[in-house]
């Protein structure tokens, strides 16, 4: 795995549990994982919250961190 990626994947993303209350802050490795995995949903700036297949669809914009993936680029979620 390329070195950038790495980082990436160890930037702070924050948990929140179903009533929207701070759990922890884990990683963008984990915060995918749950959201590949169905166990979480990405909470936007808006406040609007996507599943994975969702979320892959969303566009990177400049301010956003993003993983290369096959076929473009995956944002890293902020808050889960």
């Amino acid at each position: 795995m390329e070195q950038s990626s790495r980082v990436l994947l160890n930037q702070p993303v924050l948990l929140l549990n179903r009533y929207c209350s701070p759990v922890t802050v884990t990683t963008a490795r984990r915060a995918l994982i749950l959201l590949y995995g169905g166990s979480g949903r990405a909470l936007d700036e808006r406040g609007e919250t996507y599943e994975f297949s969702d979320w892959r669809q969303l566009p990177v914009r400049n301010d956003d961190e993003a993983l290369p993936i096959v076929n473009g680029a995956l944002r890293i979620p902020r808050v889960l």
